[in-house]
């Protein structure tokens, strides 16, 4: 796992107070501390429960999964990075953002690299508010405590993909060309186009009730073989 968040995490470094980042212990002998990959971990975790509590994630998932439509999961060792290292135990829906978890304050830091796993899996309504205080922060990519817009990528480079890093985004994605049994062309394009359908008018209302919720942009994208970024995990 931690050479993935290597993967995700190491093009943030550049633009990093490295200083910063020794400091609070995440940075080390040029690369990242067993302190960062823990407080990375737990956070993640924190975030993703708070989601779970928070939005609708699971009654779509099953809505879709339960469409009828042959929305195949994808296979673990096709999933995109980013849904990969996901807590959530969903089938289509993941976190995209990456989290800048250096910028929490040391206080914080150590507060979240120092709970117990039985504190993570109770997820208390003192976690909750932690997690309530600091998220927005943490997923913004912007350093300069500004409002200026700071646009991200998240995916190939078209316009779908670039967002302000103030956004929260997850990603959508199944196996678009499973074996599902309709042999037949007509059928399955057919069943290909009433997925469509769907997809589009879930992802339209997650991210209008996810928004209104929690009171910031979200933005659930569309991904596929080609605009996701596959693990690269060392054997």
């Amino acid at each position: 796992m931690n050479d993935m968040i290597d993967q995700i995490f190491d093009e943030r470094i550049n633009v990093a107070n490295m200083d910063e980042l020794v400091d609070k212990g995440l940075y080390m002998d040029g690369k990242l501390t067993n302190k960062f990959y823990l407080l990375y971990k737990n956070y993640k975790i924190l975030l993703e429960k708070f989601l779970i509590d928070r939005l609708p994630l699971l009654e779509y998932d099953n809505k879709i999964y339960n469409s009828g439509l042959f929305f195949t999961p994808v296979k673990k060792e096709d999933m995109d990075i980013y849904q990969l290292l996901s807590t959530m135990n969903l089938r289509y829906f993941y976190l995209r953002n990456i989290l800048n978890v250096d910028k929490l304050s040391f206080d914080d830091i150590n507060y979240v690299v120092n709970l117990s796993n039985g504190e993570i899996v109770n997820f208390d309504d003192k976690l909750f508010e932690f997690v309530n205080r600091t998220y927005k922060d943490v997923l913004n990519s912007n350093r300069e405590n500004n409002d200026n817009i700071h646009m991200v990528c998240y995916g190939t480079d078209r316009d779908y993909y670039w967002h302000d890093s103030k956004d929260l985004i997850f990603g959508f994605r199944y196996d678009k060309y499973a074996d599902n049994g309709l042999g037949h062309d007509k059928e399955w394009l057919n069943n290909s186009f009433e997925q469509y359908k769907l997809i589009s008018i879930c992802l339209g209302e997650l991210n209008k009730e996810c928004s209104k919720r929690l009171e910031l942009n979200v933005y659930f994208l569309n991904y596929d073989d080609v605009s996701v970024i596959k693990s690269m995990r060392r054997k």
